[in-house]
Formats: C-alpha cells, sequence, structure tokens
C-alpha cells in the first residue's frame, strides 16, 4: 500500500468497514454492533478535548463516520469525554498505579483514553503534542515482570488501520518505529516524551531519567529497553573543567551534609539498647580478665627471689661436694696404711728378739 496517513488511511479503514462490518476490527470483547453512531456534525465541529486541544484530524474523520465503537461516550448524540491520568488510567485497568502515575509531571501530563485490545498490554490515545501530520500518539503500558510503556502507533489512523488488516507489522512492540512511511513518525513522538527511545522499563535505571553512556556497540540490545540500538555518528559531549566546577558548586554545604546524613540507616531503640549492654559486658570482661593477668603476675613475681636463693645454693653446696669427697678419699688412704705400718712395727720386733748376743 502507497504512503498513507491521517484522513486519508481512516477513509481506506471506513470502507472496509462498510464491506465487512465493525467485526472485522476485532471482537475480544466487545458488544456486537451492525450499524455506525456517527456524532453530529454541529457537535463535532464544536468538540474539544477537555483540556482545549483540538481533535486530532484522523480522530474527527472516524468520529464523524462512528462515535460508538471506541466506547469513549455515554451517547454519541451528545459526546462528553471522560479523560484520566495516566496514573489513574493504569490503576482502573490494572488495579494498582505500577509507577506509571510518577510519569504525570514531568513526561505525560496530558490526559488519556484508552483504546481495545491487549492482554498483559494496553493501548491508549495520549493527548500530548501532536506529530507533524496532527496527530497524537498511541501509547502501549505492559506491566508483566517490568512495567513497561512505549510509543506503539503513530496515530489512532494508524492503530485503526492495522486492526481492521489494511496495515501489517513485526509482533513486536514499538515495531512501526523501523517502518520507512510510518518510522519518522514514531521518532518524533519518542524524541519528545521518551528522549528517543522506543519507550521505558519503569523498572530500570532509565526512569526517573539520567543520562546514557553509548557503550554499546551498534546492532546490539540495548541494555535497559531491551530494544535494538541503533547506530549514530554522536559522540558524548564531554565535560568541561567549568562545567564540573559549577556542577560541585552547585551543592550546597547544607544539601551535602543532608545527603550525607541520609545516607546513614537510622537506628532503632531496641538496637541502641542492645549497643550499650554489650559495650557494658565487654567492658565488665576486659576488667575481670586485666585483674587477673595482675595477680598471676604478682604470684610470679613473688615467687623468683625465692627460687633464685634456692638456686644459688644448691649451686654452692654442689660446688662444696668434690672438697669434702677429696678429704674422705684421703682420710680412707690413711685408714689403709696404718694396717701396713703396724706390721712393720710387729716385724722390726721380731727381728730384734731373734738376734744372738755378741760374746766378748
Amino acid at each position: 500500500m502507497d504512503a498513507v496517513h491521517g484522513v486519508a488511511l481512516v477513509d481506506l479503514v471506513i470502507e472496509r468497514v462498510r464491506a465487512h462490518g465493525f467485526d472485522a476490527l476485532g471482537r475480544c470483547g466487545l458488544p456486537a454492533q451492525a450499524q455506525p453512531v456517527p456524532v453530529p456534525a454541529e457537535r463535532l465541529e464544536a468538540l474539544r478535548f477537555p483540556g482545549g486541544a483540538p481533535l486530532s484530524p484522523a480522530l474527527k474523520r472516524w468520529l464523524a463516520f462512528d462515535g460508538r465503537w471506541l466506547q469513549w461516550f455515554d451517547d454519541p448524540a451528545m459526546p462528553v469525554f471522560k479523560p484520566l491520568k495516566i496514573g489513574a488510567y493504569t490503576r482502573s485497568e490494572y488495579g494498582i498505579d505500577w509507577g506509571y502515575g510518577t510519569l504525570e509531571e514531568a513526561v505525560l501530563p496530558g490526559d488519556v483514553f484508552g483504546l481495545h485490545f491487549g492482554a498483559d498490554s494496553r493501548r491508549l490515545l495520549y493527548v500530548g503534542e501532536p506529530d507533524s501530520y496532527g496527530e497524537y500518539p498511541v501509547l502501549l503500558t505492559d506491566d508483566d515482570d517490568t512495567p513497561y510503556i512505549g510509543v506503539e502507533y503513530p496515530g489512532i489512523d494508524v492503530y485503526l488501520a492495522e486492526n481492521i488488516g489494511l496495515l501489517q507489522s513485526k509482533s513486536l512492540y514499538g515495531a512501526w518505529s523501523d517502518d520507512p512511511v510510518y518510522g519518522p513518525r514514531m521518532r518524533e513522538h519518542a524524541r519528545r516524551y521518551f528522549r528517543g527511545e522506543r519507550g521505558i522499563f519503569l523498572g530500570s535505571d532509565l526512569w526517573p531519567w539520567r543520562e546514557i553512556e553509548p557503550d554499546s556497540e551498534p546492532g546490539g540490545v540495548h541494555p535497559l529497553t531491551g530494544l535494538p540500538i541503533e547506530p549514530t555518528d554522536e559522540k558524548p559531549a564531554e565535560k568541561t573543567p567549568a562545567k564540573k566546577a559549577a556542577e560541585k558548586s552547585s551543592k550546597k554545604p547544607a544539601e551535602k551534609t543532608a545527603e550525607k546524613a541520609s545516607k546513614k540507616p537510622a537506628e532503632k531503640p531496641a538496637e541502641k539498647a542492645a549497643e550499650k549492654t554489650a559495650e557494658k559486658t565487654a567492658e565488665k570482661t576486659a576488667e575481670k580478665t586485666a585483674e587477673k593477668t595482675a595477680e598471676k603476675t604478682a604470684e610470679k613475681a613473688s615467687k623468683k627471689p625465692a627460687e633464685k636463693t634456692a638456686k644459688k645454693t644448691a649451686e654452692k653446696t654442689a660446688k662444696k661436694k668434690p672438697a669434702e669427697k677429696t678429704a674422705k678419699k684421703t682420710a680412707e688412704k690413711t685408714a689403709k696404711k696404718k694396717p701396713a705400718e703396724k706390721a712393720a712395727e710387729k716385724t722390726a720386733e721380731k727381728t730384734a728378739e731373734k738376734k744372738p748376743a755378741r760374746k766378748r
């Protein structure tokens, strides 16, 4: 199909509905509808979104044909919008905010209007800034695992055309971004709302916003969004010394102190009491240990002089024993010699007795 946008694309959708009925758009959970119920022309001309924004050309053309299928109005003859903010919308759909409410102030402050189809995912028209064709983006939310939000269609024209089978994309979120015809419009919205990303995971550190370092190779997968990385020749701007100094000086002393204080974990009363008890117990234990050590040291010190004196006496006694042994040996020798002397004396006496007297 040739490049068709906006009103021209919606006209092709209307032709197919007239030929095949509203069931051709899909029936999942929707009531049967046999005939279109248009919004009256005079009402449609005056109709604006609640914030005062005009209807997009494609939406105005569709409502001129039928005001019932979208289920936005209680009575298409008296159309009154029921807007929601993104947080309220996700709470109504999922029963929980999932963090989408945090987008309202900085990213998506406009009104949203729910669209049909999806299981874990939901599609919604976001009334913010229109693209170059005057169309508002159709966003997608998904709460499976990590909450996600991204640009799914460049406008309600492409949303209707895909659902009726006039257009077909890959079964990937944000797949129209790669389309040569509708990709430029998708990227317009992505730059405006998601800093050029097709979408963001609310559980990643991409949100709240931070600068992403382009350290991944083109053709790979983005570590935060899980989407393909497109090649680029742009280099990240380096911070000048003046900019770094300005960033440092921008932090006031009070802010720095508050920042440090916020990083310290708050102590609970029970923890403090336990800490004090532990300190006292440790002090008492240390005192008792010191006392016992001092007592043992004193005992050892008192024993040492007596031990030394006894040792010296023993040494002296040991030195004396050899002299005593020598005297004993001498006495023993003297005792042994006496019998010999006695024997000599006896022999001399006997000799004297045997000699005869000389005659004259």
